[in-house]
């Protein structure tokens, strides 16, 4: 298979890095080395309008479609956004500005990508998520992981946060605003005890704890299920989605 048709399939969706399958995720070992593969190729000038000029291996979706091409994708690019080749944008989905999305990403339906966000290498967005100003969502390639940073469906991600280091954030969940979860990243709940894995539907802030009386480190704490409460501060926008 061509560079050129790899990258269509996966801005088709037809090939994914990640698929879930019998309630666990795997990866698709044979797409994530064609990817890598990708950058053994020599880079090239693009230019756009001859106003903006860059010199990289993979290009931008938007730069090599037709004006009529862009306009029949059922997705919104804001000006300032940039999708590079290979990522898959599902329908009604909206990249805001000065946000960037990454070679293998995978954004699902209606889902709202703010402004300054990064959407690094391979990672999987699910549908009806909202990605807040300024988050990051890590890359799988460099440094090289196992597994892309997974967001399933309906989770809402506060402004700054950053998931990195193939977490996992099950569906529904609500992260606070500033939250860093990562592989090392020590998550407790509001009585102080460890969690290993985080459950379907949490709200999840930042906090610290301590090891001794003088240090006291970053964590991430479970508060509680996401309620009616939760959800009417969370509720996205249809009409920004049509």
């Amino acid at each position: 298979m061509s560079i050129d048709t790899f990258l269509s399939e996966l801005e088709s969706g037809n090939t994914r890095i990640v698929r879930k399958n019998q309630g666990k995720w795997e990866l698709n070992q044979p797409a994530f080395s064609k990817i890598n593969e990708i950058f053994k190729s020599d880079k090239k000038i693009s230019k756009i309008d001859g106003l903006v000029k860059w010199a990289d291996k993979i290009d931008m979706q938007s730069n090599l479609l037709h004006d009529q091409d862009l306009l029949n994708k059922d997705f919104r690019l804001v000006p300032g956004s940039w999708v590079r080749r290979g990522a898959y944008i599902g329908p009604k989905s909206v990249i805001m500005t000065n946000s960037f999305v990454n070679i293998g990403a995978h954004i699902g339906d209606e889902t709202m990508v703010d402004s300054g966000v990064t959407i690094g290498s391979c990672a999987y967005i699910g549908a009806q998520c909202h990605i807040s100003s300024n988050v990051i969502i890590a890359g799988v390639l460099e440094p090289s992981q196992h597994m892309p940073v997974i967001i399933e469906d309906n989770v809402f991600i506060g402004a700054q946060s950053l998931i990195a280091e193939g977490v996992v954030v099950p569906e529904g969940c609500v992260i606070g605003a500033g939250t860093k979860l990562t592989s090392s990243t020590k998550i407790f709940d509001v009585d102080g005890d460890e969690i290993n894995e985080i459950e379907p539907y949490s709200v999840i802030i930042p906090g610290t704890y301590s090891k001794t009386s003088k240090i006291s480190f970053s964590c991430a704490v479970v508060i509680k299920k996401v309620d009616k409460n939760t959800k009417s501060k969370t509720n996205i926008n249809e009409l920004l989605r049509d």
